[in-house]
């Protein structure tokens, strides 16, 4: 359940409680300069094992059917899920010393939004798309998601992976601080 809060300058002391029953998604993909996998969405909760099902059932062929499984490095950030044990254990057996994360054989920090892509670009992106319409359900909302993320041209894909690139650099040139300012 999510928290809500509205603070108000009339009747600063009262409080209204609700249940936020509206439901919610949560959506993966993996993206690289030339391609997006995905979008998965996920109509629950992304746990250690509904995350691993999503790795072994969805990502996992497309990577052999596109024969990227010998060329990826992955990537992922520091959510329990992707930080689970049998999350590491299956990054470690499939793709042995090339992925990056929390405890991997590449670190990767936590809250580095500012370098990785699918942060400061695509999750942004999608929601400016997205809330553009006038959602009716869950279902609606998966497909609008889906859609806004099918039509991201190639060209777009490159310009995000030449931004990370600089600002890969720009972290370099700034003895490894944060570039928020900079950018």
């Amino acid at each position: 359940m999510q928290n809500c809060r509205i603070w108000s300058l009339e009747k600063p002391t009262e409080v209204l409680e609700y249940k936020d029953n509206t439901g919610k998604v949560n959506v993966w993909c993996v993206m690289s300069s030339n391609c997006i996998i995905g979008p998965y969405v996920f109509n629950d909760n992304i746990k250690p094992e509904n995350y691993l099902q999503m790795l072994n059932d969805f990502l996992w062929p497309i990577l052999g059917c596109k024969r990227l499984r010998s060329k990826i490095y992955f990537q992922h950030d520091g959510a329990p899920a992707h930080y689970s044990l049998l999350a590491r254990q299956w990054l470690q057996e499939k793709l042995s010393g090339r992925w990056i994360g929390r405890r991997g054989p590449i670190k990767w920090a936590a809250r580095l939004s500012d370098l990785t892509p699918l942060d400061f670009f695509l999750w942004g992106y999608v929601k400016q798309k997205v809330y553009r319409h006038n959602i009716k359900n869950l279902d609606d909302l998966s497909q609008i998601i889906t859609e806004t993320i099918k039509s991201i041209s190639s060209d777009v894909l490159g310009n995000v992976f030449f931004e990370t690139a600089k600002r890969l650099q720009l972290v370099l040139d700034n003895n490894g601080r944060h570039i928020e300012q900079l950018l």
